[in-house]
């Protein structure tokens, strides 16, 4: 059995195994906490921090939660925090991945995963997956379980 932690609000099937689980990375809001640092040390600031400090509270809350399991089958998306949507992608629905990273996502090791799809069960062409921590790994272990698959 896999030591990869399914979470509730996924059913696997009999046969299929789960690879990696992951959420979104908390590291891709760093880059809002770096002009709070810089200011620290002026005094007369004392008002912009606690607004800064709201803003950043109310900016973690509101980032939407994303929550990923990739098995050797499907791929399978949770997003939001109060309202959810769903979504499964099929391995063999999946044509390419593509990593998106900027600088600080190269510093931090977190990026974004582009799924081009194919298929018709699909309202769009391409799922993303966000702020994944090691996305080298993770799109080689997509691109593994697809080759396996095949």
């Amino acid at each position: 059995m896999s030591d990869v932690k399914v979470p509730k609000w996924v059913r696997l099937k009999e046969d299929e195994t789960p690879l990696w689980h992951g959420v979104a990375s908390i590291r891709s809001l760093l880059i809002y906490l770096l002009p709070f640092f810089a200011l620290l040390p002026l005094p007369a600031l004392d008002g912009i921090y606690l607004i800064f400090l709201i803003g950043m509270f109310a900016s973690a809350k509101l980032f939407p939660v994303y929550e990923y399991l990739v098995t050797d089958k499907r791929i399978y998306i949770r997003k939001g925090r109060l309202s959810k949507k769903y979504r499964t992608v099929y391995l063999d629905h999946i044509k390419s991945i593509e990593i998106e990273q900027g600088l600080f996502g190269r510093l931090f090791n977190y990026g974004n995963l582009r799924l081009d799809l194919s298929g018709r069960d699909y309202e769009d062409d391409t799922l993303k997956m966000f702020n994944i921590a090691k996305p080298f790994e993770v799109k080689a272990l997509i691109e593994e379980a697809m080759e396996d698959g095949d």
